[in-house]
């Protein structure tokens, strides 16, 4: 149905759409955003349904430049807030030698927002586990 306008969700949606001149938009579904900073300038998290993104304000353009980003089927478990960071443990890439894993850190001061922010995280990962047929290969 219908839903009421939402300023918010027009700001994640018109972010997805600029990013990577719109690559994203074709095989993303944005899910949330958040600002980790009081200015404009500030970083921000973007989630979609396949990907997690640290953007930050491009100095020229006044665009967003994708500092990084995970593919949320590399997430290997529920980020955890730990200080002034959400860590999420990721897969490393196949060709390296070791399975480690590594991290990536969404830093924020404020915590609110971190544990928001995790909660969506958490939310996608689970959609996205419903949504998968399990395989008994494993």
């Amino acid at each position: 149905g219908l839903r009421p306008f939402s300023q918010y969700q027009a700001t994640g949606y018109r972010l997805l759409l600029h990013l990577s001149k719109g690559h994203y938009s074709e095989t993303d579904v944005y899910w949330a955003h958040a600002p980790l900073g009081k200015d404009e300038r500030a970083s921000i998290a973007l989630l979609t349904d396949r990907h997690l993104f640290l953007l930050e304000k491009c100095r020229f353009w006044g665009g967003w430049d994708i500092q990084w980003s995970v593919r949320l089927e590399d997430i290997l478990s529920v980020p955890t807030v730990s200080g002034n960071s959400l860590v999420i443990k990721v897969r490393q890439d196949e060709s390296l030698a070791s399975f480690t894993g590594d991290e990536r850190h969404v830093v924020c001061e404020d915590q609110e927002v971190l544990e928001w922010l995790k909660l969506k995280v958490e939310k996608v990962l689970l959609t996205n586990m419903e949504e998968r047929p399990c395989s008994l290969d494993s």
